[in-house]
């Protein structure tokens, strides 16, 4: 989810949904975001240790999957989970 704080909080149209399984299939099961001032950084509660990060320096909508990366924190360290 993603809010248009241009707008007011209680504004239906203020909210914005995008599906990060249109970007890869193995994104899901999030159980919060952090921003960084630039990226907002999913982080898995599935235990898949898949994270994503969009870039909000590219200034587009939450739906340009160019905008999106993910890493899995398994190719690390296979005991490293979400």
């Amino acid at each position: 989810m993603r809010i248009d704080t241009r707008k007011d909080f209680t504004q239906k149209d203020a909210w914005s949904a995008f599906d990060l399984n249109t970007v890869a299939a193995q994104l899901n099961g999030f159980g919060c975001g952090i921003f960084d001032g630039r990226f907002v950084y999913a982080v898995p509660f599935n235990h898949a240790g898949i994270f994503a990060r969009f870039d909000t320096a590219k200034n587009t909508p939450i739906t340009d999957q160019s905008a999106w990366a993910s890493f899995d924190t398994t190719t690390i360290h296979a005991g490293i989970p979400g």
